[in-house]
């Protein structure tokens, strides 16, 4: 990113009048006069894709509120995200940091307790103290900073909170039925659905077929899941890949902009140098990692 903007000569007559606290490694108004930062706008797109997709998951599968949630906010950060790059005011940036900050608690809420429908009482009141503290602080200080160490130790919670509960991604399946865990379901037989029921006659399933059968014969409270060891593995390592390349992109963009990011664009011209507009993949692969 930079504090100072990269302008081209569309931006001597722009659509908005910025004045965001931060500015990013893309020309402005290059392509429109109505879009600052072209590129980064649309990229928000992974964000609301993505957000989409695992709401209707969320449904498909009778996940709880908290994972419908979580993309409910994801929506909104792409959303914001959007009008921010868009127009690179202050006020649309608050619409892109804020809903992070609360996304980023909803996933840490969310990643408390993989083995429980309703993590304790206390953690959501926590999480939402902290994101309303936080952000009461970075409006009140306008200090880019302040926002991304908030953000950035959510960012260490969750990964941590993912290496604490990596055994759970390789785990026999699990089902939660009326609020309680029933471990040892597997995909080749299915032993009762809410343990005093008598030993089902065993037979092949899918995870759509076992949701399915579980739905038809219990009320459904909590979580139905069933995912096999493989996918589970290909699951974790989404996360990790997705976080790492993330990061890597969103520190190029940071710390290379003019020495090298702006050379490389500026050789290449359309359309080989929209590869290289890294913020833009930083939404795609923290949409990935988010949704993941």
């Amino acid at each position: 990113m930079r504090p100072a903007q990269l302008l081209s000569t569309q931006a001597l007559h722009p659509a908005w009048v910025p004045d965001s606290l931060l500015n990013w490694c893309e020309f402005d108004y290059e392509v429109t006069w109505l879009i600052a930062e072209f590129f980064n706008t649309i990229s928000n797109f992974w964000y609301m894709a993505f957000a989409v997709f695992g709401i209707y998951n969320a449904f498909r599968y009778h996940y709880e509120t908290r994972f419908i949630l979580a993309h409910v906010a994801l929506f909104v950060v792409g959303f914001g995200s959007a009008l921010f790059h868009g127009t690179l005011t202050y006020n649309a940036q608050l619409l892109d940091e804020v809903p992070m900050l609360f996304v980023a608690a909803i996933i840490l809420y969310c990643c408390v307790s993989l083995q429980s429908p309703r993590p304790p009482r206390w953690v959501p009141w926590t999480l939402l103290a902290y994101v309303l503290v936080t952000s009461a602080n970075y409006i009140y200080s306008r200090e880019a900073e302040d926002f991304q160490n908030a953000f950035s130790a959510e960012g260490l919670m969750i990964g941590a909170l993912i290496v604490l509960n990596r055994k759970y991604f390789s785990a026999a399946p699990v089902a939660v039925v009326n609020d309680r865990v029933d471990e040892g379901f597997s995909e080749t037989a299915a032993d009762g659905v809410d343990g005093g029921a008598e030993e089902d006659e065993q037979r092949a399933y899918t995870p759509d077929q076992w949701s399915r059968e579980l739905a038809s014969r219990t009320p459904i409270v909590g979580t139905v899941r069933v995912i096999s060891d493989r996918d589970a593995g290909k699951l974790l390592r989404m996360v990790i890949g997705s976080f790492a390349a993330a990061l890597a992109v969103w520190v190029i963009d940071n710390l290379a902009c003019e020495s090298l990011l702006i050379p490389v664009k500026l050789s290449l011209g359309y359309p080989l140098r929209v590869l290289f507009e890294f913020h833009g993949w930083w939404h795609f692969f923290s949409g990935v990692h988010t949704y993941a």
